[in-house]
């Protein structure tokens, strides 16, 4: 067997194991532009559209259902009258990608934005921007169950602790976190970072706390058990970091940066970078695959999905969207 041959067997080899590796599961987005939800099957690239609400940014996912929030906004900083902000959640069967129920979320407008799912608690979480407060909603009735104030304005990302019992809220622009008590269901108390607070992700085990100041372009680590911060990194002007997760085995933490167009690795002990990959025009949207071992980005102004191999910090792919305005998305097995 030739030389050249060889290097031909070896390069399908490596292809094939790449695309083994990151094929199964599904992404689904919350597309801005097009007032929709897709679901991109990565096993064949086929794409699901459902319709929802006005200007929806966030979506996440229980293990039957896909819940995205109608924000009526275009971001937090829009002042445009022709924005109407938001005050419902469409509700997605994952089965048959059909529209099933939309949640209205009370007589005030809430404006909701951030989600998370404790699938194991049955609960989801949404921040009300307009409101200063957190909504907890029953999965199995989809119904309020409680709304938690923040007395914060800009409310905007949620994170939960592994044990349900604290939800940590991005307070945009008050430059807070809200850190609320699920026991007593009351806010326990404000961490000042800074303004234009947006990322916030947890650790595995809940001891640290990380978030992004996109306007200060800043990563900082804070300690849960005393709210203190523990590691701050300054960003270079322009590099707006804008979502952050960790990885399960709580070593490496991954960003998107909305100003630079590019994707980061950090180590979570001090934060040091230990690479940055150029990705498409404005990420915004991100997730991970439930191992950890891909990144998947969702490009605003490509309306490109690009998937990246944490372990080895490389670009393996990018996935057209076929949408208008890619924002919020959430990797579903």
């Amino acid at each position: 067997m030739t030389y050249n041959k060889l290097i031909l067997i070896f390069t399908f080899f490596m292809i094939f194991i790449n695309q083994s590796v990151f094929a199964n599961g599904t992404i689904a987005i919350a597309n801005k532009g097009d007032g929709t939800a897709s679901f991109i099957n990565l096993s064949d690239g086929s794409i699901n559209v459902v319709s929802v609400g006005f200007l929806p940014h966030e979506i996440t996912a229980s293990k039957t259902h896909a819940y995205v929030s109608n924000y009526g906004k275009q971001h937090v900083r829009s002042k445009s009258i022709k924005d109407k902000p938001g005050n419902s959640l469409s509700v997605i069967d994952l089965k048959n990608y059909t529209l099933t129920e939309t949640i209205s979320l009370g007589p005030k407008i809430c404006a909701p934005h951030g989600l998370y799912t404790a699938t194991n608690a049955h609960k989801l979480y949404v921040t009300c921007e307009a409101r200063e407060e957190i909504l907890v909603i029953d999965t199995i009735t989809n119904r309020i169950i409680k709304a938690i104030p923040t007395h914060q304005a800009g409310s905007h990302m949620i994170t939960v602790n592994p044990q349900n019992t604290k939800a940590y809220v991005t307070n945009f622009w008050i430059g807070t976190v809200s850190v609320i008590d699920l026991i007593q269901n009351k806010l326990s108390s404000q961490i000042t970072l800074g303004r234009g607070l947006e990322g916030i992700t947890i650790s595995p085990d809940g001891r640290y706390l990380f978030v992004t100041t996109v306007e200060d372009h800043k990563v900082i680590k804070v300690d849960t058990t005393t709210n203190k911060v523990v590691h701050t990194i300054q960003l270079a002007k322009r590099t707006s970091p804008i979502r952050l997760l960790i990885t399960p085995d709580g070593k490496k933490l991954i960003g998107n940066n909305a100003g630079k167009g590019t994707f980061s690795i950090y180590s979570t002990s001090d934060l040091s970078l230990i690479t940055e990959i150029k990705v498409g025009k404005l990420p915004i949207g991100l997730t991970m695959s439930t191992d950890g071992n891909f990144a998947y980005v969702a490009n605003m102004k490509s309306s490109t999905l690009s998937i990246i191999n944490i372990n080895k910090g490389f670009i393996t792919d990018e996935i057209k969207t076929n949408s208008t305005s890619p924002d919020g998305i959430v990797f579903i097995d």
